[in-house]
């Protein structure tokens, strides 16, 4: 898995629209320009890195009522190995989120992903199994800045993933957030 490497440049607009006050669709788009390489392609003298061009898009459809909210959303892009087995993947992620506000400090999600990977470029170095993921997250605002988060969700890989040891692993996570904003022309 360490002996490849992919350097991804990307353009994107993004653009939001609401439809009602609580129905909004966001929408991101742009071309990536990748850079691919190998242990092998330096190793042999300094093959030339092959070059990729895709393109990166996505949107997301969401609802948020006064103490409930769904989400749904696309998103196309290209991935590292940080994310697969393979240099460059081309990757299409699946999400749909449902929030619940328990108390006025306190918020639970309950999320799903299925995840598709297919190879960008000549460079392989194995298999690229697609996944679907689903869990659970609670948070709560500490302070006006400050939020604590845990989060728990099962990955489960579709097809054999040798890389990878498994065929489904079990992940918890627990999360200190800041959060610094300060208004414009100020």
């Amino acid at each position: 898995m360490g002996d490849a490497s992919t350097l991804t440049h990307s353009v994107l607009g993004f653009g939001t629209i609401s439809f009602t006050k609580n129905i909004q669709a966001s929408v991101f788009a742009g071309p990536e320009f990748s850079i691919i390489s190998s242990a092998a392609s330096q190793a042999s003298g300094g093959l030339p890195e092959s070059r990729a061009t895709s393109l990166s898009y996505g949107s997301t459809l969401s609802w948020q009522g006064e103490h409930n909210g769904l989400s749904a959303g696309f998103v196309q892009r290209v991935s590292g190995s940080g994310e697969s087995s393979n240099a460059a993947a081309q990757v299409r992620m699946f999400d749909f989120r449902a929030t619940r506000q328990l108390s006025k400090r306190v918020q639970v999600d309950l999320f799903t992903r299925y995840v598709s990977n297919s190879p960008l470029g000549p460079v392989t170095t194995g298999l690229l199994p697609d996944s679907v993921s689903g869990g659970f997250g609670i948070s709560r605002p500490l302070t006006r800045t400050v939020a604590l988060g845990l989060q728990a969700f099962r990955q489960e890989f579709l097809s054999y993933a040798p890389q990878y040891g498994f065929s489904s692993h079990d992940v918890v996570s627990l999360s200190i957030s800041y959060n610094f904003s300060r208004p414009l022309g100020r």
